[in-house]
């Protein structure tokens, strides 16, 4: 399995912490990416994990070059599940599986 953690900012506050943990957790039995577009703690903590990790410009919440984007990234890397934690990042994967 593939899993995609999308997030906005990778900073160091409660949803961090927990998709921190989610990845931990699965990546003894799944392929983990990381994909975000503010840098912080976050991002330095999956890169401590060894979890390949990709920008994403996300300028708001219908981004449709944010959602084709992450189409075709998640196509070129056979993604099964994006997991996201606010509503940006919700919509945009909306998009992108349904216009992409």
């Amino acid at each position: 399995m593939n899993i995609l953690y999308l997030i906005n900012h990778a900073g160091s506050g409660g949803s961090e912490k927990y998709v921190r943990v989610l990845a931990e957790s699965f990546k003894s039995r799944a392929n983990i990416f990381f994909m975000y577009n503010e840098s912080g703690l976050l991002l330095e903590e999956m890169k401590e994990l060894d979890i390949p990790r990709t920008w994403l410009s996300m300028n708001k919440p219908f981004d449709i070059k944010a959602a084709k984007s992450l189409a075709a990234f998640c196509k070129g890397n056979k993604i099964d599940l994006v997991h996201t934690q606010y509503p940006r990042e919700n919509i945009i994967a909306i998009l992108s599986k349904l216009l992409f």
